[in-house]
């Protein structure tokens, strides 16, 4: 899978998380604007929704943790250890597409 299509298939997951509105038809891996991976802004309104729905998310210096309020179980980690990504946003980003992954499976 190439990189556009991965990053494409990621836009389109978060789109679909925190909006009610249908992703455009003309919005295609050859025309899309990752928002959620470009800025702070987008990306803290989907951690806001994320603990509206009872999963805290804690960002660190050193990682991302998103958690169960019910059981305070760990639903997804990434850290220096466990994610390549420098920079926090970009560990945000990725544990926030690995989080709705997960909620998708389990709602």
């Amino acid at each position: 899978m190439t990189q556009i299509t991965e990053d494409f298939k990621n836009y389109r997951l978060i789109h679909n998380f925190i909006s009610d509105e249908p992703l455009k038809a003309w919005i295609n891996e050859g025309c899309f604007n990752d928002i959620y991976k470009a800025d702070w802004n987008a990306l803290m309104e989907v951690v806001e929704k994320i603990e509206s729905l009872g999963f805290p998310v804690t960002i660190y210096i050193e990682g991302v943790y998103i958690e169960s309020a019910e059981t305070g179980k760990d639903i997804c980690r990434m850290n220096l250890e466990t994610c390549h990504e420098t920079s926090k946003r970009d560990r945000t980003y990725k544990a926030i597409v690995e989080f709705i992954k997960w909620y998708n499976q389990n709602k």
